[in-house]
């Protein structure tokens, strides 16, 4: 069934178209830029070796390695041929695994096609069902540089890929392929260096919901460029202590930030559900999620 709901989405794109735990340290100056490339193997290749290493090739896929890569390359790229819709859809991929939240991406490539042209992009499952795609097609028979940048909120179970595609149709091209090298993928970080309102905090044992309006005060955290955090209550100083942002493994679901307070042995991993919106989400049993939204003339832009 989810690959028919897969063939039935692309059908449509195409007709309309469309470390270690100690983890790394990131400096608050650069809380808000691009992360590392999350993609392995993107040129398809290790120590002069063709490999799909870290790519998921689905049965019946028409894949294959060629000694022809693009410009300041290596020796390999990737070859997809066209597919026809006569078949169900099946998809050469790479799974990306982030933690539930709001994420921006930008994908690069290099790529060519022969006779049809392919695409590239992503597609997100919930349920085995696609909520969320979107592509950009191959549009040159020369090597040439394509970037991609999306926004997607995940939740907890869902499934979220870099698809590449020689392309789907009716009639195919015995000899039409695309050619795919240099893929790479990179997840913007939204900076946490602002001042930030308190709105609710749940969990605990029974789940409990935490307000201002129920505890009867007001919370606002300033995260400062110097690793500084202050924390007004009713608008008084009540504290103020130092602050780090690494990158680190959470919970089986990818790498994510994690934020470490000098006073707090709790450490909380940071997630957005909109860019001016902060999810820091304890680490521990019965602890608590909480979400505040940024305050002052300093909200952020979706992406830069």
């Amino acid at each position: 069934m989810m690959r028919y709901t897969i063939l039935l989405t692309f059908i449509i794109l195409l007709l309309t178209q469309c470390r270690d735990k100690s983890g790394i340290l990131i400096p608050p100056e650069q809380s808000g830029e691009w992360s590392a490339n999350l993609i392995g193997n993107g040129s398809f290749e290790a120590n002069g070796r063709a490999t799909l290493e870290g790519w998921i090739c689905d049965p019946g896929v028409p894949c294959q390695l060629v000694k022809d890569a693009a410009p300041q390359g290596g020796e390999w790229s990737l070859q997809l041929a066209q597919q026809s819709l006569s078949f169900q859809f099946r998809a050469f991929r790479y799974p990306v695994n982030v933690f539930p939240g709001w994420h921006v991406f930008r994908l690069t490539f290099r790529a060519k096609y022969n006779l049809k042209s392919g695409f590239a992009g992503f597609f997100a499952l919930r349920s085995d069902s696609i909520f969320h795609t979107k592509i950009i097609r191959v549009t040159s028979d020369d090597w040439r540089q394509y970037e991609l940048t999306d926004s997607v909120r995940v939740n907890y179970g869902d499934s979220l890929f870099v698809v590449l595609s020689g392309g789907v149709a009716e009639a195919i091209y015995i000899d039409a392929y695309t050619r795919f090298d240099r893929v790479e993928l990179y997840e913007h970080y939204p900076s946490i260096i602002a001042a930030w309102k308190w709105i609710r905090s749940v969990g605990g044992f029974a789940g409990q919901v935490i307000t201002p309006e129920s505890v009867g005060y007001s919370l606002q955290y300033d995260f400062q460029s110097d690793s500084v955090l202050t924390v007004a209550k009713n608008g008084h100083l009540q504290s103020q202590t130092r602050f780090r942002v690494k990158e680190e493994p959470a919970w089986g679901e990818g790498r994510t930030r994690v934020l470490y307070l000098d006073n707090d042995p709790i450490r909380r991993f940071i997630s957005f559900t909109a860019p001016d919106t902060l999810i820091l989400t304890d680490d521990c049993a019965d602890c608590y999620t909480s979400t505040y939204v940024r305050v002052g003339p300093q909200a952020e832009k979706n992406t830069r």
